[in-house]
């Protein structure tokens, strides 16, 4: 007869990582252009708490920019104003992914919550195309950029990844 094994409960997340584009960034954008003025509040490119505050508040961790743009990580944040996720500058997501990696060696932490929100600068610019042959490459383009993007989280060890499916552009 076999002993019935006791169902282990889930361990809760070690940490949050924030994955993220311009409602999330809590200072690297700041870190490196400076202020964003009157109405925006605490380095943030928001009037206020962003999504990324109420998650940190919510699971008790911390919501600090990584600061990655100007020197070694510091930070949870890893979001950057305007990012784009079909980009390869140094703001945009495979910029952000290999900074969150690059100061880990490598791996993803895999009890972290890994917070994925990026693509609204992608589809602003894909809105203000004339061309829907360019709106749709853009798409098309943004669409491929998370995909690598959170292939490369889960290749390097990643196990949760909120991805909500999108800003409300309205």
């Amino acid at each position: 007869s076999g002993a019935a094994m006791a169902a282990q409960p889930p361990q809760p997340p070690s940490e949050l990582i924030i994955i993220s584009g311009s409602l999330s960034d809590v200072g690297n954008y700041y870190a490196v252009n400076g202020s964003f003025g009157y109405p925006f509040a605490d380095n943030r490119s928001t009037n206020g708490k962003n999504l990324d505050d109420y998650f940190s508040e919510i699971m008790n961790f911390e919501n600090k920019p990584s600061l990655h743009l100007i020197g070694p990580v510091q930070g949870n944040n890893f979001a950057v104003f305007q990012s784009l996720a079909r980009g390869n500058g140094p703001n945009d997501l495979p910029a952000q992914i290999t900074a969150y990696l690059n100061s880990r060696g490598g791996h993803a932490d895999p009890r972290a919550l890994h917070l994925f929100l990026i693509s609204g600068s992608d589809v602003i610019d894909a809105l203000l195309q004339p061309s829907d042959a360019v709106a749709s490459q853009i798409i098309d383009a943004t669409v491929k950029g998370q995909e690598t993007a959170l292939w490369r989280l889960i290749d390097a060890g990643a196990k949760t990844i909120y991805a909500p499916s999108f800003t409300d552009l309205a």
